[in-house]
């Protein structure tokens, strides 16, 4: 799916949210490898993104020609890239087609500025245009601030999955998943 707007952070500054051109490909996977090192919030460590630029760029050019898909880059001026959101369907049947997954990623540096907030809605306005009927996502247990942001933005906890994320270091994390109908 193809998608651009503009939004204003809580900061005033401006921010360009858009789909993921295949061209952005490298781009992409190195914001991944970033932000997957900056926090234990994310399911990979940065070593574990083994993706081709190549396959990625066929995979955001799948995406861009999808309807139901989506891969959004958030983009300050004088900055670039600062984070990444893509929406897909659960799953390709009829009984799970009016629900969508969803997952954020955001630079540390830029966090606390709205940028998540923007992308949500982003992700909201191209779920809503695709037909999708509920939002879904997962996210760890000690993620309060995307907690609170989901929260905010209308979700509930619907499960919790014990020890879900183990760590190299030894350490557990549970995760939960949260829902919004749409």
């Amino acid at each position: 799916m193809r998608y651009q707007r503009a939004f204003v952070l809580k900061d005033g500054s401006r921010c360009i949210v858009r789909h993921a051109a295949p061209e952005r490909a490298a781009e992409v996977l190195e914001h991944m490898r970033l932000v997957s090192g900056e926090t234990d919030f994310m399911a990979r460590y940065p070593d574990e993104i083994l993706t081709p630029d190549s396959q990625q760029r066929a995979h955001l050019a799948n995406v861009e020609a999808d309807f139901g898909e989506v891969y959004l880059c958030a983009d300050l001026p004088g900055v670039g890239l600062a984070g990444v959101a893509w929406l897909e369907p659960v799953a390709p049947l009829e009984r799970f087609c009016h629900r969508a997954e969803l997952a954020i990623a955001v630079r540390q540096a830029h966090t606390g500025r709205g940028i998540g907030r923007v992308l949500m809605e982003a992700l909201e306005e191209c779920a809503r245009a695709a037909g999708y009927l509920q939002m879904e996502l997962e996210v760890a247990a000690p993620n309060l601030p995307a907690q609170s942001l989901y929260h905010k933005m209308g979700y509930t906890v619907c499960g919790r999955i014990p020890r879900a994320l183990r760590y190299r270091d030894g350490r557990f994390s549970e995760i939960y998943y949260m829902v919004k109908p749409l």
